[in-house]
């Protein structure tokens, strides 16, 4: 009688053992299967949603650190045909292209404003999207040209140009027209390179009490609205040349001090949508 309860009681366990067994194998199978079904839909979410690991439209690679809904906001208070160049290298999944050229205004060798500006645009857009670099020319308009200084730049085919003409350079030794002709090649030959650059222009810093170089800047001024070239004026943004106060922004030499690069720079920022 005990042999026989002790063989049943055997015969309950094993099938007990049977079937919890077999409860946990369907367990295990189901959870394998719902995580591959996870796994397939996140790296389809991730193929396209452009947050740096794919782009929602190509589903190619997207080679920057910023995201579009980044670079959408950073660019809403830039002049639309500044944003569109943005968007359009962005889209197109190349490096944008920057040049700041022009005279030893710009203070590269120090912390001009455009090294200001360049500092601030790769914090913003991130130094993978951003590429700025600055070529600073000590000499004449006629020199920049004919020194095959404004081929260069052409030749590396960037998408903006921020050029300062080098009219307090040519004071006295170049004419207006030539200089204001000498500007125009470069910009043919930017254009030549790449329609679609963005040509900038401004003029150089103010100096104080001048008499001829004011005549001259005007003279820019009507060039570039004849030429539609867009001019970035920032001499609204420094007090009156012709009071002492413009002293407190520029060096002995007459280019800008310390002071007078935080007031470029700052105004150059603002033009690219930087506070």
């Amino acid at each position: 009688m005990v042999q026989r309860l002790f063989a049943l009681l055997s015969f309950l366990l094993c099938v007990a053992i049977i079937f919890v067994g077999s409860a946990h194998l369907r367990a295990t199978i189901h959870s394998m299967e719902e995580k591959a079904a996870e796994t397939d839909e996140t790296g389809t979410q991730e193929a396209g949603n452009g947050n740096g690991d794919g782009s929602a439209e190509t589903g190619e690679s997207n080679p920057f650190n910023l995201l579009p809904e980044q670079l959408e906001l950073y660019t809403e208070n830039m002049p639309e045909h500044l944003k569109d160049r943005f968007l359009q290298a962005y889209e197109q999944g190349e490096p944008l292209d920057i040049v700041f050229a022009g005279s030893p205004a710009l203070g590269s060798s120090a912390d001009g404003w455009s090294v200001q500006v360049k500092k601030a645009l790769e914090d913003r857009f991130g130094s993978d999207f951003v590429h700025v670099e600055i070529v600073e020319f000590d000499g004449t308009s006629t020199a920049f040209v004919e020194e095959g200084k404004a081929e260069e730049i052409a030749g590396k085919k960037p998408d903006i140009v921020l050029f300062e003409a080098l009219t307090l350079e040519d004071n006295g030794l170049v004419t207006i027209d030539d200089s204001l002709k000498n500007i125009r090649t470069f910009a043919e030959a930017l254009a030549e390179e790449n329609p679609d650059a963005l040509f900038l222009l401004q003029p150089p810093n103010p100096i104080y009490n001048a008499k001829y170089y004011p005549v001259q800047v005007e003279e820019l001024r009507k060039f570039a609205k004849a030429q539609k070239y867009e001019l970035l004026d920032h001499w609204k943004a420094w007090p009156d040349p012709n009071s002492e106060a413009i002293l407190d922004y520029l060096d002995d030499g007459g280019l800008p001090n310390e002071k007078g690069h935080e007031l470029w720079a700052k105004f150059i920022k603002e033009y690219f949508g930087l506070k």
